[in-house]
């Protein structure tokens, strides 16, 4: 089951960052791949958080906004 309330319980190593192409200081960690379903129509999307919000875009608009943060994470 995917814990989307409490991200301190995630291990911060298994956390994927993403840095937006237009803005770099903008970071955000990918949550979960889903299906969105608009009327009629499915497609896939992107569940992600920036700051304590979560928030959803077709993956294919999140990869053309976002891309993999190449910063290792802290050791």
């Amino acid at each position: 089951m995917l814990d989307l309330e409490c991200p301190e319980t995630q291990d911060p190593e298994d956390q994927m960052k993403f840095r937006s192409k237009a803005n770099p200081s903008i970071v955000v960690e990918f949550v979960a791949e889903a299906q969105l379903r608009i009327a009629e129509t499915k497609r896939l999307a992107v569940i992600y958080r920036k700051d304590q919000y979560l928030y959803v875009r077709p993956k294919a608009e999140f990869h053309e906004k976002f891309a993999l943060d190449p910063t290792p994470p802290p050791s």
